[in-house]
C-alpha cells in the first residue's frame, strides 16, 4: 500500500514554524485521525439508517400532511397557514397601492434608482454627452 504524504499540521500552517514531531509521529497521528473519523462516520451513518428504517411510509406521509395542514406551534405555522398569511399581506399591499395616486409610483425624479438607469450607466436627467 502506497504511503500518503502527511498534510502540514495546523500549528505548522498557522505559525509557519516547523512541526517538532518526527515524520513517523506525524504519520501515526494522521492515521489515528483518519481511523477515528471513519469510525465516527460509520456510527453516525448506522444511527441514521436505523432511524430511517424504524419509520414506516405511512408515518412519513402523516408527518408531511401534518406539516402542510396543521400548525406546528404558535410561532411556527403550518404551510397552509403560512401561505394564507402571505396572501393576506399581498392583498393588503395591492389594496393600498390601488388607493394611492399614480404619481406616487413615478420614478422619473429618482436619480439613483437602478430601475431608471440606462445601459450606459446614466440616469434620468443626466446629459447624454
Amino acid at each position: 500500500m502506497a504511503s500518503i504524504p502527511p498534510e502540514p499540521t495546523e500549528s505548522a500552517v498557522t505559525t509557519g514554524e516547523e512541526d517538532p514531531r518526527s515524520q513517523e509521529q506525524q504519520s501515526a497521528v494522521d492515521q489515528i485521525r483518519r481511523d477515528l473519523a471513519a469510525g465516527f462516520a460509520f456510527v453516525r451513518g448506522r444511527e441514521t439508517n436505523v432511524g430511517i428504517s424504524s419509520m414506516t411510509l405511512e408515518e412519513m406521509i402523516a408527518r408531511e400532511v401534518q406539516a402542510i395542514e396543521g400548525d406546528e406551534s404558535d410561532i411556527r405555522p403550518g404551510r397552509i397557514s403560512e401561505i394564507q398569511q402571505i396572501k393576506q399581506k399581498v392583498d393588503a399591499a395591492v389594496e393600498q397601492a390601488l388607493n394611492m395616486p399614480a404619481e406616487a409610483f413615478d420614478l422619473s425624479g429618482s436619480q439613483n434608482d437602478a430601475a431608471n438607469t440606462r445601459e450606459d450607466g446614466t440616469g434620468p436627467g443626466e446629459s447624454d454627452e
